[in-house]
């Protein structure tokens, strides 16, 4: 499969393409519709998503409700009156983004104009392609489950949101951890015939690709720290 995206953050709207999508898959809206809500929920979330309703409609690949086998195209339509009033332009670039490589590279005056191509609203097209990749593989009885492991280097069931909502208005984001696990996922996948092949650089490379996610573990998030004889995979029956 191929997921394509195209659209600024706050242009119109944007849109996006998976191919590659095979015929005969039922969607699941229910699901659909809470993995696009889980995406917008949160303390400390931008007032954007308070107000954008993040409708994503799907306009082709579909007969009814069941897949056709072309390639599936989504449009996500942003809140023009929000755009219209927003007081949170970027006038200088900043340290960590792509605004000034991108000004540099294409001559752009708006420190901006680079951005809005790799600004978070993206990954509401990339959540709605992942629900419906997740239904295809709920086929073969492989299931996907997500969890926060901690934010600012605390421990997540010991993380206070409340006690530290104003310590982020003052100083910026935290960062944090979160762990994704695969079951029933078949021995084989992936192949070593070439390094972009490999299952481990394929999800490495997708993961990264989110302007935010700065590191990737394969295992534990402390692997770094373990010794080799005590970080070996083990074998699991089922």
């Amino acid at each position: 499969m191929r997921f394509i995206s195209a659209g600024e953050s706050h242009g119109k709207f944007m849109t996006a393409i998976l191919s590659g999508f095979p015929a005969g898959v039922l969607i699941d809206e229910a699901l659909l519709k809470n993995d696009i809500e889980r995406r917008r929920t949160g303390l400390g979330r931008s007032p954007r998503l308070e107000c954008e309703s993040d409708n994503i409609e799907i306009v082709s690949g579909l007969s009814g409700q069941v897949t056709t086998g072309a390639p599936i195209s989504f449009l996500l339509h942003n809140d023009q009156s929000f755009i219209d009033n927003r007081v949170d332009r970027n006038e200088f670039p900043r340290p960590g983004h792509v605004d000034y490589a991108g000004s540099k590279k294409f001559g752009h005056n708006d420190a901006e104009t680079s951005a809005e191509r790799s600004s978070a609203r993206e990954t509401a097209l990339r959540v709605a392609a992942g629900s419906l990749c997740k239904m295809f593989l709920k086929h073969f009885d492989i299931n996907a489950e997500s969890e926060i492991v901690e934010i600012g280097g605390i421990p997540y069931e010991k993380f206070n949101a409340h006690a530290e909502k104003e310590n982020c208005r003052k100083s910026g984001s935290m960062g944090g951890v979160i762990k994704v696990a695969f079951d029933g996922v078949p021995a084989g996948l992936g192949s070593n015939e070439q390094w972009f092949t490999k299952i481990d650089s394929m999800i490495a490379g997708a993961a990264l690709s989110i302007p935010s996610v700065k590191g990737v573990f394969v295992g534990d998030t402390d692997i770094h720290k373990k010794r080799g004889l005590d970080s070996l995979d083990l074998f699991v029956y089922s």
